[in-house]
């Protein structure tokens, strides 16, 4: 008993004394600010719209505070305090955190910063203001950026335009799942997610060549209601060897499924070894390994989701992946699709599914 006392009363003095070190630390914040220079102490941001979080404009600003522990506590700058000043590159200036010296050019970039962020979320009017609170005697800046977002522009009209008739079935049923809808705030960031969303779909459907880049949007505005009609344009595929003509977009479906178990990834220096192969083909999978066989052909019959599709699916090609890596059996899994020039009986053109799998040791 007498001993364990001991030991509280030791654990205590201990944990008074690096407290009483702390705080004294922490009594000079500004012991390594240059004379003539302010401590950034505080930042702010505040925006009149409940609709703009503060968290997303926080990450626009280009000059923090020092970090704060629990919200209040600077220990990374109470720790580099505690330094002596003869010693540049003393043990607590390298774990702390040197104090942050107010920067006005800063300031101005994070004005320009908020105002570009403000127009892409849809808020052409609106107005960023700074002010800096000087504490001569502390040597210590507080920092407010007050957000006055005025009236946002709001989607009125919604548009698509198509060549492809096709293209305008598949992406029209697909509408449940659009981002922006009349009467939402036009927001560029959700558009190009949108752009993305659309892309995506039409890749499960088969279109394995299609791209954000065949989407554009133009956005016809009214700057006395503050709307927006925004039509969103899907074009036709271009031909490599004549950029002048244009051709439909072409749904893919996949021939053979080429399978490496044994896949020895390329070095450093990108050279990768030669391996004789051996080949097993059962249907339209072709197996191709080094040594011995060690898993059943079944094994990648069960585990590949793309033939869950008439037509090549970005969707599937990912499921399979996810499929792969939960056997735990390999430590590179590289999924991609090679073209060949080979057609179905439809006319649909033809991919092979080629899937390099490196075992684990």
């Amino acid at each position: 008993m007498l001993l364990n006392n001991r030991l509280s009363l030791s654990a205590i003095r201990t944990i008074l004394l690096l407290t009483g070190i702390l705080f004294l630390g922490a009594c000079n914040p500004t012991k390594y600010v240059p004379e003539g220079k302010y401590l950034l102490n505080k930042v702010s941001v505040k925006v009149d719209d409940d609709r703009i979080k503060r968290q997303e404009l926080k990450t626009h600003i280009r000059q923090k505070e020092n970090l704060r522990i629990l919200g209040y506590l600077k220990f990374h700058l109470w720790l580099y305090n505690l330094s002596p000043k003869d010693k540049e590159n003393g043990w607590f200036k390298q774990i702390g955190e040197a104090p942050v010296i107010y920067d006005e050019t800063q300031t101005g970039r994070t004005i320009d910063q908020l105002q570009r962020f403000m127009e892409n979320k849809g808020y052409y009017n609106v107005h960023v203001n700074d002010t800096a609170i000087f504490k001569p005697h502390k040597r210590k800046v507080n920092l407010l950026f007050d957000i006055k977002a005025g009236e946002p522009y709001l989607i009125r009209h919604y548009f698509y335009s198509f060549k492809d008739e096709n293209l305008k079935a598949v992406v029209l049923k697909d509408t449940v799942n659009q981002l922006l809808k009349r009467g939402d705030v036009f927001d560029l960031d959700i558009l190009n997610a949108e752009r993305q969303r659309v892309a995506i779909h039409l890749k499960d459907c088969g279109y394995y060549q299609f791209t954000e880049d065949f989407i554009t949007f133009s956005a016809d505005t009214n700057f006395y209601n503050h709307k927006v009609d925004l039509t969103v344009s899907i074009d036709d595929a271009i031909l490599r060897n004549d950029e002048n003509e244009t051709v439909p977009h072409q749904k893919y479906k996949i021939r053979n499924f080429l399978i490496n178990p044994t896949f020895k990834a390329p070095d450093l220096s990108g050279i990768s070894e030669e391996q004789p192969l051996d080949t097993l083909k059962i249907n339209d999978y072709i197996i191709t390994y080094s040594g011995k066989l060690k898993y059943k052909p079944s094994v990648f019959f069960n585990v590949n989701r793309m033939r869950d599709s008439v037509y090549y699916s970005l969707q599937n090609a990912e499921k399979t992946y996810r499929a792969l890596n939960r056997l735990r059996q390999f430590k590179v899994i590289n999924i991609n699709f090679l073209e060949t020039n080979a057609f179905s009986n439809d006319s649909t053109p033809l991919l092979d599914c080629r899937m390099q799998l490196s075992p684990l040791p």
